[in-house]
């Protein structure tokens, strides 16, 4: 993910393996995403799952508990983003 929304060519192939992969019915994980500028080059997909230090730092089993009420801040500015921008798809000429 580092670098996404710099990278045109690097856009088109994560939005080709995204596609190829709901095509085929498979959950997407789209791991490293350490930026909002990152999360906001993904667009509105609100199927994807999330993993990055943007979200949270690595946990041990026993912080779980207690990683939703922390993570709630984050989360909402997360979906605040992440509901304003359009997704992440070619534009037609």
């Amino acid at each position: 993910m580092t670098g996404l929304q710099n990278d045109p060519e690097a856009q088109i192939i994560v939005r080709a393996t995204i596609d190829l992969a709901r095509d085929l019915g498979i959950s997407v994980v789209v791991e490293g995403v350490e930026e909002f500028d990152e999360l906001g080059a993904l667009g509105f997909q609100p199927d994807l799952i999330l993993q990055g230090y943007l979200l949270s730092r690595p946990i041990t089993r026993g912080q779980i508990a207690s990683f939703d009420a922390e993570s709630k801040a984050i989360r909402a500015e997360i979906a605040t983003l992440v509901g304003s921008s359009r997704p992440l798809r070619q534009q037609q000429a």
